[in-house]
């Protein structure tokens, strides 16, 4: 029984499972041993996910129904186990019958999805990922490739390009994500209710200037001759070949932006006069954090900061308005609080954002702190009673 169980479990993290299978450890989950009222204790991934196999074999024939609970402070190196548990969290639980009452009314994961809009005013929607060449004309190509990307491509002998600088502007709505590769190799990715604005070319320019608001990840091509600066309303970044994430994002209050490699440079910008005031510098594994009083500067787990890219939302005591307010922008839904609800309680855990809303919603009301109702698009968000 032990080795079915372990090769049930490999076909699972494997994607190979049938519905039947899937519905087995479902069931198996169900009847594990768990004490509710513990925590998880701090273990290096690889033995949280064996010390999972063992127990769901051990118990596989005991005939106890145990509560799963996953408290809000979950040690974050067991996030993968997590992850593991929130794949199979549709079984109906003696205790918690309000599941259906919002997997009814479920809602689909974001899509690539986008609208391109050219220097002339021509708006193309972006979606899907068939190839298609959309514009090829004086020297300049932008086509869609095989995986859903939007590429610009620059003739060699294109100097007549340096005449006439066109920007252009890519938008993803709620919803929506997309990856663009400018023309000068530097490849961006956009989250939810995203937009960038860039020239269609960078020839004849001093300088590599795109303006951005919402979410992006960067991996800028170097070149020592024009530096990559992104504006934005409230700072600029100057680099000259680097990955890093930024988020600015209206309805924050911060804008935060993460070093992967290379360094880059934070200027805030004063909003009463648009000047530019002393910024600050930024190294790999750093986060600049700019308000409206002040810039700081933290160490952080970069992981969690490009969840989204890698298909994951990561939660490390991550407050629940913050929390909301991603999934808000991934599923396209409006979020109402209950009166008296205390945003600022956090959350610890890792679930792929290819899920539907429903798998997201059960494992935060799996902590025994929320409960969610779903009415259209809107998520009302309640306190858990008892």
């Amino acid at each position: 029984m032990d080795r079915d169980a372990k090769e049930l479990l490999e076909r699972y993290r494997a994607g190979q499972c049938t519905k039947e299978e899937i519905m087995l450890l479902q069931k198996w989950f169900h009847d594990f041993e768990q004490d509710p009222d513990s925590r998880l204790s701090e273990f290096d991934l690889s033995a949280a996910e064996e010390r999972f196999k063992q127990r769901i074999s051990k118990h596989l024939d005991a005939g106890r129904s145990r509560r799963i609970s996953f408290r809000p402070a979950i040690a974050a190196a067991a996030m993968l186990a997590v992850g593991i548990l929130a794949g199979i969290y549709f079984y109906q639980s003696k205790r918690d019958t309000t599941l259906s009452n919002y997997v009814q009314n479920d809602v689909d994961p974001g899509t690539n999805v986008a609208v391109l809009t050219l220097g002339n005013g021509k708006q193309i929607a972006l979606s899907g990922e068939d190839e298609s060449t959309l514009v090829d004309e004086s020297g300049l190509m932008i086509l869609k490739d095989a995986e859903g990307r939007l590429v610009y491509k620059v003739a060699a002998d294109a100097d007549q390009l340096s005449r006439k600088i066109e920007y252009n502007t890519i938008e993803t709505p709620k919803g929506g994500q997309y990856h663009v590769q400018l023309a000068d190799g530097t490849n961006v990715w956009l989250n939810a209710a995203s937009s960038l604005t860039f020239p269609s070319s960078f020839v004849g320019t001093s300088e590599r200037r795109v303006e951005m608001t919402g979410e992006a990840y960067f991996e800028v091509v170097k070149d020592p001759d024009k530096p990559f600066i992104v504006h934005g309303d409230k700072q600029d970044i100057e680099v000259l070949g680097t990955s890093f994430n930024i988020s600015n994002y209206s309805n924050d209050s911060f804008v935060k932006t993460s070093l992967l490699s290379g360094s880059v440079k934070i200027t805030p910008i004063d909003k009463g006069n648009q000047q530019r005031t002393e910024g600050v510098v930024i190294r790999p594994g750093q986060q600049s954090v700019l308000t409206e009083r002040s810039i700081t500067v933290n160490e952080v787990d970069i992981l969690e900061v490009i969840d989204w890219k890698n298909g994951d939302f990561v939660f490390n005591k991550e407050p629940l308005g913050g929390l909301m307010n991603k999934i808000a922008r991934w599923y396209n839904v409006e979020i109402i609080y209950d009166a008296g609800l205390d945003t600022s309680q956090t959350f610890t855990g890792q679930v792929s954002r290819n899920k539907k809303l429903s798998a997201i919603l059960y494992a935060l009301e799996s902590t025994n702190l929320v409960h969610f109702e779903i009415t259209g698009n809107r998520v009302l968000v309640k306190q858990r009673q008892y």
